[in-house]
């Protein structure tokens, strides 16, 4: 997690649900820190709820998940603790709920360092995680290509990507040049939550009052979900066609999406590296360590985990279209969450 007060919020919501769980941040005593850890090897809780603080040098081989509920700030941070699952050579998951959110507390934190390199190298790495996140590659191929690598096989088979979870569409050039016109023509001034709006037709009085209901990119994505479309903003700033600037992350257009723009709809050939995709379908783990991401979390279903060995929690019906957990029979619905899907 990033925030110490998200640590104690999720342990606290857990604890009361029954789960045997401990906290662990820098916020605690040496002490305290010491005792969850050491609970936590010794298999005296189930679960323990961290930030990046937790355990870097810790050897307990038989975790069967890990679960990050927020974006780590870069892949090298993710790749040492997503590694922690699966250590002896067992079937171990590895789930990872993101935001655009996330990327803008990061962002924030990083403009506070001082050398001007250094600022620049992480705000790098943070844009290359942020990417992960959005890609529609195979995640296994993502990271170690990252480390100068390359992966033999043509398929991992244990990501979201390569067990097909990611339902992707047919005309993904047709919708990211509706999106990028849609951007060019609010004159790369607006954020993806307006843009979404705008794309959707929605009334809302800023849309009303800015005359933007008479552009001609105006519910051009009428027939598909505010959600779906966030979704594909977020992958093309992923896929580098879009990209955010500014304290309010507006959106520009880059030179890759202006190709986008240009390129006339041709079968099977497109710029647009990767398509887009929609919302992941369920699927059984196949045997080998697992990774997932997922771009949708609420509150509270986002902010739940699970006890290893046992069927997960419910979860509203906007996260159990999302999130990934193989291996497992699919959450039931929540009709009490309020989510918007």
């Amino acid at each position: 997690m990033i925030r110490r007060v998200d640590v104690d919020d999720l342990c606290t919501k857990l604890a009361q649900r029954g789960y045997r769980v401990a906290p662990y941040h820098a916020g605690m005593t040496a002490e305290d820190r010491k005792e969850s850890q050491d609970k936590f090897i010794a298999e005296e809780v189930d679960i323990i709820v961290a930030t990046v603080a937790f355990g870097m040098g810790i050897d307990k081989p038989n975790v069967r998940v890990v679960i990050h509920t927020g974006m780590p700030k870069s892949l090298e941070h993710y790749q040492q603790e997503s590694g922690r699952a699966g250590r002896d050579g067992l079937e171990a998951e590895c789930c990872l709920f993101y935001s655009g959110g996330d990327y803008g507390i990061w962002k924030s934190i990083l403009r506070k360092v001082e050398s001007e390199e250094a600022r620049e190298i992480a705000l790098s790495k943070l844009n290359a995680m942020y990417s992960y996140c959005t890609g529609v590659t195979c995640r296994h191929r993502a990271l170690v290509n990252y480390f100068g690598q390359d992966l033999d096989e043509a398929s991992c088979g244990a990501c979201d990507v390569c067990l097909g979870d990611l339902d992707s569409i047919e005309d993904s050039t047709e919708v990211a040049q509706k999106i990028l016109s849609c951007v060019v023509r609010l004159r790369e001034r607006f954020g993806a939550d307006y843009t979404a709006s705008v794309l959707k037709g929605s009334r809302d009085r800023r849309i009303l009052d800015r005359g933007h209901d008479a552009l001609s990119t105006y519910g051009l994505l009428a027939d598909v979900g505010k959600g779906t479309t966030r979704d594909w903003i977020e992958q093309l700033v992923g896929q580098g066609s879009l990209e955010k600037v500014g304290d309010y992350n507006v959106l520009h257009v880059t030179e890759v999406g202006w190709r986008v723009l240009r390129e006339k709809r041709r079968s099977g050939c497109s710029v647009l590296r990767g398509g887009l995709s929609r919302r992941p379908r369920w699927r059984p783990m196949r045997g080998r360590a697992s990774i997932a991401v997922c771009s949708r979390r609420c509150e509270p279903c986002a902010r739940t985990s699970l006890r290893a060995g046992t069927s997960p929690p419910t979860l509203c019906s906007a996260m159990r279209r999302s999130a990934i957990w193989h291996g497992v029979v699919p959450p039931r619905w929540r009709p009490s969450c309020r989510c918007v899907v």
